[in-house]
This record gives C-alpha cells, sequence and structure tokens, in this order.
C-alpha cells in the first residue's frame, strides 16, 4: 500500500518527472530506499507485477 501512496504523491508534486519510458525507474528507486541496492530491481519486478496478479482477488463486504 505505501508504494502506490508514494508514486501518487510523486507524481502529484512532479508529474513532469515523468513519462512511460522510466517509471520503472521510480518502482527500483522506491525498493532501493526501503530494501536496499541490492534487492531493488528483483522488488520492483514483483511490485510491477502485483496489480496483474491481485486484480481479481477484492474482499467480499
Amino acid at each position: 500500500m505505501e508504494y502506490p501512496i508514494s508514486f501518487f504523491l510523486d507524481m502529484a508534486w512532479d508529474p513532469e518527472q515523468f513519462n512511460a519510458g522510466n517509471l520503472q525507474q521510480h518502482t527500483e528507486r522506491f525498493c532501493a530506499q526501503q530494501l536496499g541496492e541490492s534487492h531493488a530491481k528483483e522488488a520492483a519486478r514483483i511490485l510491477l507485477l502485483m496489480p496483474n496478479t491481485t486484480a481479481g482477488s477484492h474482499p467480499n463486504c
């Protein structure tokens, strides 16, 4: 949950810094801050897969 909020706030603060070619770099920077440089690329790859894997799993209220 923390990454989507961080992404939203970063994009709201400076929307000009984002384009289709650098979105993964933003995710990698976030993961490096949270987990360290050694795990950043793999963590970013997994984090970017999450919307695809969780799209159909909504809790029933």
